[in-house]
């Protein structure tokens, strides 16, 4: 060793080395044209830069199912099922228990496959796993599925930043609240809402994701009159605004204020279809269809 050399210690030796061997101390490289910028994340974008990804949006519509069938075991929940739901349109699904209401939503919003037949969003079954397409779908289960120590804007507020990591933009949470009534209870902790309550702030959180295809199982579910006068003025709100919409309820007066088509389902087949127009037959015409009272149209009672 040279004279004039000053040994290094081993601990210094062995990290020069370490690092000589990963190939020298590592770099962040920006692509080209955005050098000496600051790294900009969806987070950091403006609204304009949410509305340009909005209408970057693939297409889910139309929703079509094509001769599909649905088996458990041995057990055929659904048969033969053909059904298109059109943009800026509402398909009510009716039936009783078992008929296969939620089997046909859980298959269009992408949660089961058929086991005979096709589902298919814009034409393309593979759109149903792709997830800058599921970004457009808005999905309200049976249950609530809330965060309950959250509080309601905090629940919306995660579905945002959820949302924003996808690059997916998303609609105002205090908007979404104002529409279902709950703008006054926002900051109170989603465990102390009744059931009515939180399901509300579940059909808010369907509004937060702007969707393209809405998929609602029982919306009307433990509402008061106030509450479904609000849902059903928010659904069609979401129609003028082009979504198509599927749903199911047990109820024909949801069916009567609501849909454009009434699809009635009994084991697992299609019994009948009523459509709306014309208009001053429909009542008679879906009372007679679903065996029941006629319903009054285009309201609640």
């Amino acid at each position: 060793m040279h004279p004039g050399h000053r040994r290094e210690p081993p601990s210094r030796r062995g990290a020069k080395a370490a690092t000589a061997r990963a190939g020298g101390p590592r770099a962040i490289h920006l692509p080209p044209d955005r050098r000496g910028e600051r790294p900009t994340g969806p987070a950091r974008r403006g609204p304009k830069a949410a509305r340009r990804r909005s209408r970057d949006a693939v297409d889910l519509l139309p929703l079509r199912f094509e001769d599909v069938g649905r088996a458990y075991g041995r057990t055929w929940a659904l048969r033969g099922i053909d059904l298109e739901v059109r943009r800026g349109t509402v398909v009510g699904l009716w039936g009783p228990n078992g008929a296969g209401k939620t089997t046909m939503l859980r298959i269009a919003a992408g949660l089961e496959v058929p086991s005979h037949g096709c589902c298919t969003w814009a034409g393309d079954p593979r759109r149903l796993v792709d997830p800058r397409a599921r970004g457009g779908l808005g999905w309200m289960a049976h249950g609530t599925h809330l965060y309950p120590w959250l509080s309601a804007e905090e629940n919306l507020a995660l579905l945002v930043r959820l949302r924003r990591s996808l690059g997916l933009a998303s609609a105002d949470p205090r908007a979404a609240l104002e529409r279902v009534g709950l703008e006054k209870r926002a900051t109170e902790p989603v465990r102390t809402f009744s059931r009515g309550m939180a399901q509300r702030l579940s059909f808010a959180r369907v509004l937060v994701g702007r969707p393209q295809l809405v998929l609602l199982d029982e919306p009307m579910t433990a509402l008061d009159a106030s509450g479904r006068r609000l849902v059903t003025a928010a659904i069609h709100g979401l129609v003028e605004e082009g979504a198509a919409v599927l749903l199911s309820s047990h109820d024909p007066e949801v069916h009567a204020s609501l849909a454009d088509r009434v699809v009635c389902l009994e084991q697992g087949r299609v019994r009948a279809r009523v459509d709306r127009a014309p208009e001053a037959s429909f009542a008679a015409r879906l009372s007679d269809a679903l065996g029941t009272a006629e319903a009054p149209v285009r309201g609640l009672g």
